[in-house]
């Protein structure tokens, strides 16, 4: 778990000395075994349950990213059986709507350079 500290380490380290060493009936510092076990429970608890949701994070996540592929696949083919629609086309409000930029729309990808601009490397003039 990512959220370890040195108290919850000390904590672990405590839990198991005690019983190892078959001292769980002696106080310290006032505290006994049950009342330290009792004290530090909540916070193991919650960790099991951080790291529990983590893992169905981690399983839902798994889950979205494999319904996005088929999102996509349905996104790829609604918008090429929208483009090639009679009725409709890629110069359609329709495809305009959906977020594309009409076919008309788009610019040729023509550059021109500027007449005091050297002519590119390996064109010839």
């Amino acid at each position: 778990m990512n959220l370890n500290n040195k108290a919850i380490q000390r904590a672990e380290l405590i839990n198991e000395a005690l019983l190892n060493t078959q001292t769980t009936g002696t106080a310290f510092g006032g505290v006994t075994y049950a009342e330290f076990s009792s004290g530090i429970a909540p916070s193991f608890e919650k960790r099991v349950a951080y790291d529990q949701s983590q893992m169905t994070s981690e399983g839902l996540r798994q889950e979205i990213e494999n319904a996005d592929i088929t999102t996509a696949e349905y996104v790829v083919l609604y918008r090429d059986g929208i483009r090639s629609h009679p009725a409709h086309g890629p110069n359609s409000p329709l495809y305009v709507q959906c977020g594309y930029v009409a076919d008309n729309q788009k610019r040729s990808g023509l550059t021109r350079r500027a007449a005091d601009d050297p002519a590119p490397t390996g064109v010839m003039n």
